[in-house]
């Protein structure tokens, strides 16, 4: 409360007038809302009779746009006189241009960064209460609150620079502040969406909405704790810690991070979906090229956090993603996060895998290409995920899957040829909800980039083969020939039962990935007992000068095995591993000849074992071959990079980079 009054906002009502306020704002809602519904089913109607008089197709499609650019207008006003969470419903239909019309879409992506903003004044009552202090000076050499760098739902960002005592550099900060009243609006707009998310579900859409909606109640409170979001920011900056030449985290500044106040290392650059105004110098082909780099680095992203520890930003609107001057993807915004239980993860993984047998066809060809068999899994895959859906074939359900989980194609849930329409669903748990807002945003951010054949199936495949592979899911991994040539190296073991506690404690430090098959294993113990049968038959011939040199290439030969398999299935470099794994192959070789100069014999129970490793290393420059790599070249990376330079308006600082 003085905090409110503080800021000049108004002090907790009574609670009749409370009640007043909520019953004023809630018909002021339904009022508007049922304005444009009724306005649209109305231009519907006229559109219909406008083509049974037979009138062109071009009048029928101006009326349209003029009416999409009027209830665009009206959408905004609602959501900025209401804000609450009435912004958020925006900011989703703002990101959606695979189904929302364009005027609508492009009126809606202002709520994404230029909500209107708290004065200047009562930001400052904000920050100064969080921070105890009066004098921000005391803590900041400098804070612009008079122009925001975005204002959204809940909070605004604000550039500020931190006063540094010891001679150091002062350091650029973002200030997050909260709305004051923002969570108590929040919770009562809840209430009206629930109520219009159930009359869409009855009438217009067969889908469980107010699953959704409840899941949004149960976690919006944790938004509003900005330590939790704190928390939350520093782990998947930790996750994503590997891609950090690709995505950047914004870091929380120790000491400075409050309930309602967050102060964070500032991450500098524009909204993605603006820069195609930066890179109208660029070819058609370079702008496509540089918008899937960017993209892919985005999904990539998002694919490690989902597949990874489970704990993911949920809020990936266009507004939360950042492109730098130099290229990075930025992402922002982590209050509203999910972590998907381990059983989540692995079902949404053998979905995902199950996706892939339609390889790259258009969404609307999917059904056709999969045999019953493979639709029948992904049916399954679907109930084994814990979504009920009604009665329907396998074909419409394949549809479905993809129009949810997979982001290639436009979906419009509204039309007449929807699968919703045919097979409804019943429920929809509500642990997936956020999994399926981020791959929706996705799919309208690709839209939104003009790149309609984009797939986080396919690019989130190998993290879902490596998780299924790692809790023993996954029999066949992607390069079987990869796993045949180098995991039963040095490992033991093989595919043992999940039960199995001491192997479980065995292979995680070990760092390796399970085998095919235990027949594999057991061809490479074989092949390593003959090699050590002969280096004990090495060993009793030969002076000591010889005998150093032939254990010094085992333990070479041994080594070179070691990193080949750290390459190829920890840190997934297959051509690194290639030249690696050749170069293993060349130890074994000067191993077998070094027996062969002490014993015949030994030279004989060695060759196994090398021509064993030399057929790995051919085995795996024949898979890096065949996939033209593993990853870019060096001069695909830089021609990569410079396109994400000049995208963003900074081709010189490129060539000056390099």
């Amino acid at each position: 409360m003085a905090l409110a009054t503080a800021i000049g906002l108004p002090q907790e009502q009574a609670p009749i007038a409370k009640a007043i306020e909520n019953f004023s704002r809630a018909s002021s809602f339904w009022r508007r809302i049922l304005g444009v519904y009724v306005a649209y089913k109305a231009t519907q109607a006229r559109a219909y009779t406008m083509k049974a008089v037979r009138q062109s197709q071009s009048r029928v499609d101006s009326m349209w746009e003029a009416h999409h650019t009027w209830a665009g207008e009206q959408l905004y006003e609602i959501c900025t006189d209401l804000r609450g969470f009435y912004i958020k419903v925006g900011q989703f239909m703002g990101a959606r241009s695979d189904f929302i019309p364009e005027p609508i879409c492009r009126k809606l992506s202002l709520l994404q960064d230029k909500v209107p903003p708290m004065s200047a004044a009562q930001t400052r009552a904000v920050i100064q209460n969080e921070l105890g202090s009066t004098n921000l000076n005391e803590i900041f050499s400098s804070i612009d609150l008079d122009q925001p760098l975005g204002s959204a739902t809940i909070a605004q960002v604000h550039r500020a620079s931190l006063r540094n005592f010891n001679g150091e550099p002062e350091t650029a900060v973002a200030v997050k502040v909260q709305y004051p009243t923002a969570l108590d609006v929040m919770l009562k707009d809840l209430s009206n969406i629930r109520v219009a998310a159930k009359y869409l579900q009855d009438t217009e859409l067969k889908f469980d909405l107010v699953s959704p909606v409840d899941e949004l109640a149960k976690q919006i409170r944790l938004e509003f704790d900005f330590v939790h979001e704190a928390s939350v920011m520093d782990s998947i900056a930790e996750t994503l810690q590997s891609m950090e030449n690709e995505v950047t985290i914004p870091r929380s500044i120790p000491g400075l991070v409050t309930g309602n106040l967050l102060v964070m290392s500032l991450l500098d650059g524009m909204p993605i979906t603006r820069m195609q105004s930066r890179a109208q110098q660029l070819s058609q082909w370079q702008q496509d090229l540089g918008k899937r780099v960017l993209l892919s680095r985005v999904s990539e992203a998002y694919g490690r956090m989902i597949l990874g520890p489970g704990l993911f930003q949920a809020d990936c609107h266009p507004g939360n993603i950042l492109v730098s001057d130099c290229g990075l993807v930025g992402l922002v915004d982590f209050g509203q996060c999910k972590q998907l239980p381990l059983a989540t993860q692995l079902s949404f993984a053998e979905l995902l895998l199950r996706l892939g047998a339609a390889g790259d066809a258009p969404l609307l060809q999917v059904a056709d290409v999969l045999d019953p068999t493979d639709s029948a899994a992904i049916a399954g895959a679907l109930t084994k995920l814990g979504i009920e859906t009604g009665e329907g074939s396998n074909s419409t359900k394949v549809r479905l899957a993809f129009g949810m989980f997979d982001s290639r194609g436009r979906v419009d849930p509204f039309c007449k040829d929807s699968p919703l329409k045919a097979v409804p669903i019943k429920r929809f748990p509500p642990d997936l909800f956020f999994l399926l807002r981020v791959i929706q945003l996705l799919r309208g951010l690709s839209m939104a980039m003009g790149i309609n054949d984009f797939s986080v199936a396919a690019q989130w495949r190998p993290l879902a083969e490596a998780l299924l592979q790692e809790h023993g899911r996954l029999r066949t991994p992607v390069t079987a020939q990869g796993a045949w040539a180098w995991h039963g190296g040095l490992v033991l073991g093989g595919l043992t039962p999940a039960d199995a506690v001491w192997w479980n404690a065995l292979r995680k430090p070990l760092s390796f990935r399970l085998l095919p098959g235990l027949r594999i294993t057991a061809i490479w113990l074989a092949l390593y007992c003959l090699g050590g049968l002969g280096a004990a038959v090495a060993s009793l011939a030969g002076g000591i000068v010889h005998q150093a040199r032939m254990f010094g290439l085992v333990a070479l030969q041994l080594s070179l095995h070691f990193t080949c398999s750290w390459l190829l299935f920890k840190s997934k470099r297959l051509g690194r591993a290639s030249v690696v794994g050749c170069l293993s192959a060349a130890a074994a070789m000067l191993t077998t000849a070094s027996f062969a100069e002490a014993s015949t014999l030994a030279g004989l129970l060695m060759a196994p074992t090398a021509l064993g490793v030399t057929i790995a290393s051919l085995l795996l420059l024949g898979i890096y071959r065949s996939n033209g790599g593993s990853s870019a070249s060096p001069a695909q990376q830089q021609e990569e990079q410079r396109l994400v330079f000049s995208m963003a308006g900074h081709a010189e600082e490129f060539l000056d980079v390099c």
